[in-house]
């Protein structure tokens, strides 16, 4: 399953996210491999799907906020 090398390669490139998020701010990060370009902040305002094939990261209150791909 990809999801075994994805989960690390996503926290690193997650963590170059926090690094940017710190300096300019971040709305959505959407992380993984073949991003749909259309996802963006709005598109997650009523809830991350069940189903995701990407990482997403969101601010709250201190910092991003990581949700792991679970497909």
């Amino acid at each position: 399953m990809s999801l075994r090398w994805r989960h690390p390669l996503d926290a690193w490139l997650g963590t170059i996210a926090d690094a940017v998020h710190t300096e300019v701010g971040i709305a959505c990060a959407v992380i993984g491999f073949e991003i749909d370009a259309g996802k963006d902040a709005a598109s997650f305002a009523a809830g991350l799907p069940e189903q995701r094939w990407e990482a997403i990261a969101l601010p709250g209150p201190d910092s991003l906020v990581h949700t792991p791909a679970n497909r």
